[in-house]
C-alpha cells in the first residue's frame, strides 16, 4: 500500500503564529538561507537539523506562502524571487557561525545533490547559488587568525634567530677551541 501525503490544514492563527515567529527569526538573524530539500530523506533532514542546532541555526520547513507573507511583513520582499517549490529556511544568529553555517551546507549537497542551496541574505547583502559557493571556500576565522598570528610572529622569529646568530657562532667557536686545547694537552 502506497502512503500519500496529506496536507494539513492550519487554522488562521495557527498561520499568524508561524508568521510572526518566522518574521522575528528573520529580523534577528544574521544569515538567512533558502535551499531546496525535494527528494531528501528523514534521515538526511535530520542530520542537517542536528548540524544547524551546533552551529547556533534552525532548519526549518514551512509553506512557501507563510514565508512570502512574512518577507513581505518586514519588507524584504526582495529574497521572495528564491522561493518556489519545496524550500527549507536556514536561519543563522550567531555572526561567527555564518561561514560554518555556508561550509557545511555547500558540503552536505555536494554528498547528497538532491539539497540544494538557493540563496539569501547574510552580511546585509543578498547572495545568491553561485556567491555562496564562493563564500564556502573562504577559510573558517579560527584558521584566519592563525594564518595572521604566524604572519605577525614570522618576522620576530627572523629577528630573534639572526640577533642569537653570533652569540651562537662565538660559542660554537669557543667550544671548538677548547677541544683542540684538550685534544693537545693529551
Amino acid at each position: 500500500m502506497e502512503r500519500v501525503a496529506v496536507k494539513k490544514r492550519l487554522t488562521r492563527e495557527k498561520k499568524l503564529k508561524i508568521m510572526s515567529s518566522l518574521q522575528e527569526e528573520i529580523t534577528s538573524a544574521k544569515c538567512v538561507l533558502f535551499a531546496s530539500y525535494e527528494g531528501l530523506n528523514v534521515a538526511d533532514i535530520t542530520q542537517i537539523k542536528k548540524a544547524m542546532s551546533g552551529f547556533d541555526s534552525k532548519f526549518n520547513v514551512y509553506r512557501n506562502r507563510l514565508i512570502k507573507m512574512a518577507l513581505e511583513k518586514i519588507s524584504m520582499t526582495n529574497l521572495s524571487e528564491f522561493i518556489s517549490g519545496p524550500i527549507s529556511v536556514i536561519i543563522c544568529k550567531n555572526e561567527d557561525k555564518v561561514i560554518d553555517v555556508v561550509k557545511f551546507l555547500n558540503d552536505f549537497s555536494k554528498e547528497r545533490t538532491k539539497l540544494k542551496l538557493i540563496g539569501g541574505y547574510l552580511f546585509n547583502t543578498i547572495v545568491n547559488n553561485e556567491k555562496l559557493k564562493e563564500i564556502s571556500q573562504i577559510p573558517s576565522k579560527e584558521t584566519l587568525i592563525f594564518k595572521l598570528l604566524s604572519l605577525l610572529i614570522s618576522p620576530i622569529n627572523n629577528l630573534y634567530t639572526i640577533l642569537n646568530a653570533p652569540t651562537t657562532s662565538l660559542l660554537n667557536i669557543l667550544n671548538q677551541l677548547k677541544e683542540q686545547k684538550e685534544k693537545n694537552k693529551k
